[in-house]
């Protein structure tokens, strides 16, 4: 714990769950509720937890939290210690007072010190400047984003506005996806070759990654990461089902048809493997920015690429 005139800085604990949500819900008018953070922060298995810090005023009201997750990323074979910045958000009552800057540096300093490479991240519109000016962030481009439309009843959407119906909703997609059971529980992520690198999916990961709702199926013999949160996100697709890529999507047409979903997104950075595909068959739209933040890594950073799956929304 460390303070200033006004501020007192804390590192995140579990004890601490709380103090995020009532955050939130000024930030962003939003509560995730307790299992959202609870869930997000057991990485002890790939990595360091509690990377981050909350700002409380001199009344104890807490008033911002900067934070980190810990991903493992890959480059030719290697693994290193990487993390994510996400959740970053300021009460609407302390915007101003420069409380993002100093919870990021004293962040970075703490996840450096548990190991931590570098910090990557999709800043938004209103947070990249600051993530450049203020943070020294290199942010080469932008996501490409991917929207399919799909002719249904929009129960997804439905689902997602109404939390009564949410339950229900969900039994059903359960009982759907059973018959579209992927035979394997994980893959290797799509954008990692030669010089590229990408983040690491060991077993650990990807059931980390099951939280928000992220599950594998399979369609044509291929497996898909997919996440339905009233749409269908295609998180990423396993290489092979590059060879019958458009009898995949028909089929994941009819599969959010009947999940009543009436669009499927995929993202993806410019130099992945599935890019090309996506391109030549949908129009594409610029989506967030991508960057990062160096320590010590010793990797060129600039090989970095992202698919959806790799953001911690997914």
């Amino acid at each position: 714990m460390s303070e200033d005139q006004d501020y007192t800085f804390k590192r995140l604990d579990p004890s601490l769950y709380k103090d995020l949500v009532y955050i939130s819900k000024s930030a962003f008018g939003f509560d995730p509720g307790l299992n959202y953070y609870l869930k997000k922060n057991e990485t002890s298995a790939f990595g360091e937890p509690f990377l981050g810090f909350i700002a409380y005023s001199k009344t104890g009201e807490p008033a911002a939290f900067y934070g980190v997750y810990a991903h493992p990323v890959e480059f030719n074979g290697v693994v290193v210690s990487a993390a994510q910045s996400g959740d970053t958000m300021t009460h609407k009552a302390h915007t101003g007072k420069g409380l993002f800057t100093r919870l990021a540096k004293m962040t970075y300093e703490l996840a450096k010190e548990n190991g931590i490479k570098f910090v990557f991240g999709f800043p938004n519109k209103n947070s990249y400047p600051g993530f450049v000016k203020k943070l020294s962030w290199i942010c080469p481009g932008l996501l490409n984003e991917y929207r399919i439309k799909v002719w249904t009843i929009p129960l997804a959407k439905l689902a997602k506005k109404v939390s009564l119906f949410r339950p229900l909703y969900f039994a059903y997609c359960s009982l759907v996806l059973s018959f579209y059971k992927c035979k394997k529980n994980i893959f290797n992520n799509s954008v990692l070759e030669p010089n590229i690198s990408g983040i690491s999916r060991s077993p650990e990961f990807v059931k980390y990654k099951s939280f928000l709702g992220a599950k594998m199926i399979e369609l044509n013999g291929s497996c898909l990461w997919i996440k339905i949160d009233g749409l269908i996100q295609i998180g990423d697709l396993d290489r092979s089902a590059s060879s019958d890529f458009q009898k995949v999507i028909h089929k994941l047409r009819f599969v959010a048809f009947l999940l009543g979903a009436d669009t499927i997104v995929f993202q993806s950075s410019p130099g992945t493997y599935w890019k090309k595909y996506f391109s030549n068959h949908f129009q594409g739209t610029d989506s967030l920015a991508y960057g990062y933040v160096d320590f010590n890594s010793n990797l060129p950073l600039d090989s970095l690429q992202f698919v959806s799956a790799d953001l911690d929304t997914f």
